[in-house]
């Protein structure tokens, strides 16, 4: 651990000689500083770990003002340091999820006709991304925006559209439980349920797997609210 932490320390320094020199290496730098802070916080290291990701967050927001597209670059720094601020119980958290939601919101409305599926497998990564890492509030943030570009898509393909609400509202299911908010996660888990089986009558929902987990979850969300209502 020690070595592999060491080892990201001389990358980022090393990144951090080049991009003095030539600034073309700056989303070098800011893809190691983000592995570093990672590599921090997994150490116990924590206020060093929220020193890096912020550093990586404004050379990504620096991007954006330049007219890259590193929007959702700057959201995953946010999900990082809003998270780790949360836990050692800072208001300022607050400030930053919203924020980052904001972003995953842009994103989905600022999509054009023809970007719909392309923007919507972004936030999906964005999503599946923050669930594995246990980054409830950002997950949440990110599926609901997704939800919302869905619901654009169901114009264009609706079984497609449908498959993707599916499986959608299932990762908000588990953004929910994971933050304890079992009422909300329950009512989520029957909408999944409610989709899945609209389409199937009409022959249209081809990823039983996503059905499948969606009564899954609503079987552990009712059993969820029964314990704690």
């Amino acid at each position: 651990m020690a070595s592999d932490l060491a080892k990201k320390m001389t990358a980022v320094d090393k990144l951090r000689r080049l991009t003095s020199k030539n600034p073309d290496k700056e989303p070098e730098l800011g893809i190691a500083l983000v592995d570093l802070a990672d590599g921090f916080k997994a150490a116990g290291r924590a206020p060093e770990a929220v020193a890096r990701i912020r550093e990586a967050k404004q050379i990504y927001q620096a991007r954006v003002r330049e007219w890259h597209h590193e929007e959702i670059l700057v959201a995953a720094c946010l999900s990082r340091e809003a998270t780790w601020l949360a836990e050692a119980g800072d208001a300022t958290a607050e400030r930053l999820f919203a924020e980052e939601a904001s972003i995953y919101l842009e994103l989905a409305r600022s999509a054009q006709y023809d970007k719909v599926i392309d923007r919507l497998r972004l936030l999906q990564d964005a999503t599946q991304g923050n669930l594995s890492a246990k980054r409830y509030r950002s997950a949440e943030g990110a599926a609901r925006a997704c939800i919302e570009l869905a619901q654009r898509l169901v114009r264009q393909a609706p079984s497609e559209a449908e498959t993707y609400l599916v499986n959608i509202h299932n990762s908000l299911v588990l953004s929910l439980g994971g933050q304890g908010r079992f009422s909300e996660a329950q009512y989520e888990a029957i909408r999944s349920v409610e989709i899945a089986k609209q389409a199937a009558a009409r022959g249209q929902l081809t990823d039983r797997k996503a059905m499948a987990m969606a009564f899954m979850l609503m079987k552990s969300a009712n059993q969820q609210g029964g314990s704690t209502g």
